[in-house]
């Protein structure tokens, strides 16, 4: 659960600043691949990653372990869905309940 939500709040944070998932990896010296998997919560990183990730978005690093309500994350979820430029179909339906 905690790496859902640390993916939803750096995505959050990376949207909010207008910036790709390419643009962040380049920044931190990796890739976007890397970046959308941690933004999934497809595997976990290392600690410096998280710490390169949160300089890059301006985030507060331990702000991501401040575990938070369901309704707390499902409202960062539903942010990064309004602010998503690439949508799938599937979000484009969730977006238009």
């Amino acid at each position: 659960m905690l790496g859902l939500q640390i993916g939803c709040i750096i995505k959050l944070e990376r949207l909010k600043k207008n910036l790709s998932q390419e643009d962040i990896g380049l920044t931190i010296g990796s890739n976007g691949m890397m970046v959308g998997r941690i933004e999934r919560a497809e595997i976990s990183t290392s600690w410096q990653n998280l710490l390169k990730i949160c300089q890059a978005v301006g985030l507060k690093y331990e702000s991501l372990f401040q575990l938070k309500s369901l309704e707390e994350n499902l409202k960062i979820a539903e942010s990064c869905l309004k602010l998503e430029k690439k949508l799938t179909k599937e979000n484009k339906i969730i977006i238009n309940l």
